[in-house]
């Protein structure tokens, strides 16, 4: 294919991608490819991003960028070096893929797994290739889930798996998205991930930090804190948080913040609460300090994040 036929071409020490017009991506966080510069190029929108997504779900769990993809004949890559895990779920089409000597035509169900510092190309065929994909960080918790070659298997969860990035990919660019939904999805999408690398993913500890942190949800504004967790678990708060790390790159005290200030969009977004309702249903003490973490999580004050629309503002 001569060289002008390709609409984006990205050269790096890691990495070869050659992009044929009509591929289109549509990202689940933000790009890392020049969204706005190819699709100006190309003059239809071939890579879609989140516009308002204040908080990346995914990214929290370790999950540095995932997206849906639709590529065309033509389509190349070549990658080496790179420090994130690579899975590619294939939806539907094929292609092929290298590594060192060994070429594998990938497959409608197949995954294809590259631990961190591996190298391999992709080839497109001729029937497109349409996919989901994640890069995940090269952390712990996801390296022990892989061994160190690259290679391609069936997913065990696949039609869950890709049910629900589809439901994720949905919400993430709904106008009014709903960061309770997207945790939820977020979470499932990790835990069909780990499911299909391992058969028992969890330790027990972890599995009734799972239990713990359900019920935290459920009762934010109870008195919550790492002591308490850890001591409901009946394990240190040293534990407790090396547990959380692995499993949601964050401390409990970050995750326990993370969902009260979640709730409270909600409850915002909703439009018929006070700050002081909200900030007893998320465990603040009252509407100043509600306001103060808010302000703290999202950047912004409660009264312009939403745009002062629809807030009730009997106590601001």
């Amino acid at each position: 294919m001569a060289k002008n036929s390709y609409i984006w071409e990205k050269k790096t020490d890691q990495e070869l991608q050659l992009w044929p017009d009509g591929s289109s991506e549509c990202y689940l966080s933000a790009p890392f490819v020049p969204a706005k510069e190819i699709n100006r190029i190309s003059k239809k929108p071939l890579v879609n991003y989140p516009s308002n997504l204040a908080q990346d779900f995914l990214k929290v769990r370790g999950v540095l960028s995932a997206g849906i993809t639709r590529h065309k004949k033509s389509y190349y890559q070549e990658r080496s070096g790179a420090n994130f895990h690579v899975l590619l779920y294939t939806c539907k089409g094929s292609a092929i893929i290298s590594m060192g000597r060994d070429k594998i035509k990938v497959k409608v169900g197949d995954v294809f797994v590259a631990p961190a510092g591996c190298a391999y190309s992709v080839s497109c065929a001729k029937n497109g290739w349409d996919i989901f994909w994640f890069h995940l960080g090269n952390t712990e918790s996801w390296k022990s889930l892989f061994n160190e070659q690259a290679h391609v298997e069936k997913s065990k969860n696949f039609s869950k798996l890709q049910q629900i990035v589809m439901l994720y990919s949905e919400e993430v660019y709904a106008s009014e998205l709903s960061p309770f939904m997207l945790e939820s999805y977020a979470s499932i999408i990790t835990e069909y991930i780990k499911r299909d690398f391992t058969s028992n993913a969890y330790v027990p500890d972890a599995k009734n930090l799972e239990s713990l942190l359900v019920e935290m949800r459920r009762t934010l504004n109870s008195k919550w804190s790492a002591v308490g967790a850890a001591k409901s678990l009946n394990i240190t708060v040293k534990r407790l948080n090396s547990l959380c790390l692995e499993m949601y790159s964050e401390t409990f005290s970050k995750i326990l913040f993370r969902n009260r200030m979640q709730k409270a969009f909600e409850m915002l977004a909703l439009g018929k609460y006070t700050y002081s309702e909200i900030a007893f249903e998320t465990g603040y003490s009252d509407a100043y300090a509600f306001s103060k973490a808010f302000k703290l999580f999202y950047g912004k004050s409660p009264h312009l994040f939403l745009g002062n629309k629809n807030i009730s503002k009997k106590d601001v």
